[in-house]
């Protein structure tokens, strides 16, 4: 009994300090609840901050810039005597600037003649085309402005062939009517033998019965056969020398056909030979229209000039010498970055990267935006025993901030953007890691 009756009583005791406490913190000023629930507030807010808000994950390497092309080398192509040298060493150039003139006189000389050579053969093959096409001669009237004394030449030579032409082709008709009137002669004269001979053999009919009475004598007989012997004898050279006449005029009918198809196959053969050489110009045209503008050396690139080797105005220099060399220093600059062995695995072609120039403060100046283009396939050890692999990024000059003068060979450091994670993870990522090696060892 008396032991319940104390349990009870330390029971009561309990409950009153719990309801005593309580009241305290009901007691307790409003400013003091609101600062506790502004406490757990933010601290709610700040894990939902670190659960979603994303940070970059990045994998970071030094490196240098290093030209986008190879030292370029200046070379005169054709050679030649110096006009001018433009460009002094140290000099920036921009493509296309002119750094060197070639004296062009016996380029552009060679170029004249080419030229001149190349408009005499197209007038000629105009011709010829008017010639064999049996067409008129007609001229484009930008040759007639460029080359007038050529065209005239060539309508002289037109009216030439021409007149040659229908010259011999009148000498031919000459000689067929000559063979023709010929023919009609001893056509003429078998007519005339062969009425004869038709006469004289009626006539010998008749009198041969009047032998034997006398009334005509044997010496008449004989005379008259004699005579159509001999009529006989005119009669077959005529009709041979008809056949000749049929023969020459043949043979003259096919001179003048064959007059114009020679004439013709003549011209086409030239003109053949014209286009073949119009060709060859034309191809050699190109050639001399190269050596004239390689007179004006320019630079291909954008750059620094490096090393000026022509230094003298008027001095000659051969086919293929070297002039200069130029330090590309390209819109596009590349950065040859080193990356460590155990971050490759999470590199890709066409990730994004930021730039740090060491020359430059990157918290006044900023960083430029770049991209993987190459990752070497194998790793690097150098003479230290480093071993690493070589990444290279492109970017671009334009987006360099314009009081940082980018040059070949400074150092640079690269944050490749590899990934996004939250800041909670980031927070979390040793304590995993630990949890995943705890009590593995052995």
């Amino acid at each position: 009994m008396i032991k319940n009756a104390i349990i009870n009583n330390e029971l009561q005791h309990k409950d009153w300090v719990i309801d005593a406490e309580w009241a305290k913190i009901q007691q307790q000023p409003i400013r003091a609840k609101s600062l506790l629930y502004l406490v757990a507030l933010i601290i709610v807010g700040l894990i939902t901050w670190a659960a979603f808000a994303p940070l970059d994950e990045i994998v970071r390497g030094q490196g240098k810039v290093i030209p986008s092309n190879k030292l370029q080398v200046i070379q005169s192509l054709d050679g030649g005597s110096i006009k001018k040298i433009l460009v002094t060493e140290g000099q920036k150039v921009k493509a296309g600037d002119l750094l060197v003139q070639i004296d062009a006189t016996r380029s552009e000389s060679s170029l004249y003649e080419n030229e001149a050579q190349v408009l005499a053969l197209r007038a000629e093959i105009i011709r010829l085309q008017a010639l064999t096409n049996e067409t008129a001669l007609i001229f484009p009237q930008k040759l007639i402005n460029i080359a007038p004394d050529v065209v005239e030449r060539e309508q002289r030579l037109y009216r030439a062939n021409m007149n040659e032409l229908q010259e011999n082709r009148k000498v031919l008709h000459s000689q067929l009517q000559q063979k023709e009137q010929m023919l009609r002669e001893a056509r003429a004269s078998r007519n005339q033998y062969a009425l004869n001979i038709e006469l004289l053999s009626k006539e010998l009919d008749a009198v041969r019965p009047l032998l034997k009475s006398g009334a005509v004598s044997e010496v008449e007989i004989f005379k008259m056969t004699r005579e159509l012997n001999s009529l006989q004898g005119e009669l077959d050279v005529t009709r041979a020398t008809i056949n000749r006449n049929k023969a020459a005029i043949d043979e003259a009918m096919n001179k003048i056909s064959e007059l114009k198809a020679r004439s013709i196959a003549k011209w086409r053969e030239q003109l053949s030979e014209s286009s073949a050489k119009l060709a060859s110009l034309q191809q050699t045209a190109v050639g001399l229209e190269h050596m004239v503008q390689q007179t004006d050396i320019r630079s291909p690139i954008n750059g620094t000039v490096q090393r000026l080797l022509a230094n003298t105005v008027s001095g000659v220099v051969t086919p293929g010498q070297t002039l200069m060399e130029i330090l590309p220093t390209d819109d596009i600059l590349i950065i040859e970055a080193k990356i460590n062995p155990r971050d490759i695995a999470f590199l890709l072609p066409g990730q994004p990267a930021t730039i740090k120039f060491s020359a430059y403060d990157f918290t006044i100046y900023g960083g430029v935006e770049a991209e993987v283009t190459q990752i070497s396939p194998d790793s690097i050890t150098d003479e230290k025993g480093n071993t690493y692999y070589i990444v290279k990024l492109k970017t671009r000059v334009a987006d360099v901030h314009e009081a940082i003068k980018v040059i070949p060979g400074m150092i640079a450091e690269a944050d490749i953007i590899t990934g996004k994670k939250t800041v909670l993870e980031y927070l979390f990522k040793p304590i995993l890691r630990a949890s995943s090696q705890a009590m593995t060892e052995r």
